[in-house]
């Protein structure tokens, strides 16, 4: 851990703490309503003071430092907007009136307000893992050739993708395009092929207020200079880098089909 990332690290904790000892319009919250509010402190405040700290003096160097985050830190940004709108929308006056006194800090004061009245997006249009552009995905998948039948087998599959991400805007993409070679090891042969694959975002996962992930539905096809083919459907669930997946598919071959399940990880997009 850097010398810089500590001192910012001891400076937001030392203004939640702060704010916290100095929540005076908090007492007439209940128990629930106080966590919701301190729910929302630990999101917004954080990015705030660690990302677009100090704030700009006007709206026009506002959006330009905002931009900027959306660019080089998207999910930070997913964090600090549905934050917001959802603070904003589904707290009370006294809950309001408490979280100002507990960030007790006047950039996120006028982060909060330029970001609601200005920049704040649609929640469900928010999908950090659906972006627009080019992408690479990496994939370690295992499982079983021919499985709970009497000849099942190991099966390691490793594949590396690069894909493209369909979206009017740079996020809420709903289709990306995938190609890149593969390798199938089960134990007796190892073979080498080109994957092609289909990925459709069908919903994205959230807890207010930020965007966990997205549920995707996965067509894949594979095949080798000897006119293999490997086919079928999957299902999976992508993190902001992280991701896991199930698929099940089918052979042209002796096997009949085959389950794999594994992990991914999305270098970009």
């Amino acid at each position: 851990m850097t010398l810089s990332t500590i001192r910012n690290t001891l400076f937001i904790s030392f203004t939640l703490s702060f704010g916290v000892l100095n929540a005076q319009n908090c007492n007439k919250l209940s128990a629930e309503e106080w966590t919701e509010v301190q729910s929302y402190a630990s999101s917004i405040v954080p990015v705030v003071l660690y990302k677009l700290y100090p704030a700009p003096a006007n709206d026009a160097e506002r959006k330009v430092r905002l931009d900027s985050l959306k660019t080089r830190d998207y999910t930070a940004y997913v964090q600090l907007v549905n934050g917001i709108k959802s603070f904003i929308a589904s707290t009370t006056p006294d809950q309001q009136t408490c979280f100002y006194s507990v960030a007790g800090n006047e950039a996120v004061l006028e982060w909060v307000g330029y970001i609601y009245r200005n920049d704040a997006p649609e929640t469900q249009s928010l999908s950090p893992e659906f972006q627009k552009g080019w992408g690479i995905l990496a994939e370690w998948n295992q499982g079983a050739l021919n499985p709970f039948q009497d000849d099942e087998a190991y099966l390691l599959t490793l594949k590396g993708l690069v894909g493209y991400t369909f979206a009017k805007e740079r996020s809420g993409g709903h289709l990306r395009l995938l190609a890149g070679p593969s390798m199938y090891y089960s134990g007796q042969d190892t073979q080498f092929l080109l994957t092609t694959r289909a990925e459709i975002r069908l919903k994205d996962l959230q807890a207010a207020p930020v965007s966990l992930g997205a549920i995707k539905f996965i067509a894949e096809g594979s095949n080798d200079i000897n006119g293999l083919w490997v086919f079928g459907p999957g299902v999976g669930v992508e993190l902001p880098s992280f991701g896991v997946q199930f698929l099940h598919l089918w052979h042209t071959d002796a096997v009949n089909n085959h389950l794999e399940i594994g992990i991914s990880y999305r270098f970009i997009n």
